[in-house]
């Protein structure tokens, strides 16, 4: 089924359902395609979206537990900025000591490489990327 014949279909379940939720079940084909039903696959996993007219697709978390609020826009700002401090930490830290190993002094009688200096070069971008004030 091609992409276009798969949005057809859930435009279709969502014109169908008029103000009604639907549940439409996601998953992978044996050859990799997405597949988009009204009902679970037998046998297999499957993402269970909650399709509501005007709303965009929604995949029901089953590790929330139930009752709770879905987070609001801050929220997921807040917990993606934490989440991204985090990540420039480390790649920061990464780039550091990478720096720090390809920066150390030639053994005597070694003579500088082009390669060595580029690799040298790529380390400082790095801590400049990654280490920003």
């Amino acid at each position: 089924m091609g992409m276009g014949n798969r949005l057809l279909l859930l435009a279709c379940l969502l014109a169908a359902a008029g103000a009604q939720a639907v549940d439409v079940y996601r998953w992978k084909d044996a050859k990799g395609h997405m597949v988009y039903s009204d009902t679970p696959p037998p046998g297999r996993s499957a993402t269970k979206l909650i399709l509501q007219a005007g709303a965009p697709p929604v995949a029901a978390d089953a590790s929330a537990p139930a009752g709770k609020p879905p987070m609001d826009g801050q929220a997921i700002n807040a917990k993606a900025k934490e989440q991204n401090k985090r990540i420039m930490d480390t790649n920061c830290r990464t780039a550091r000591e990478n720096l720090g190993m390809v920066n150390k002094p030639l053994p005597p009688g070694a003579a500088p490489s082009a390669s060595r200096d580029e690799s040298i070069r790529r380390a400082q971008e790095d801590v400049k990327t990654w280490c920003q004030p």
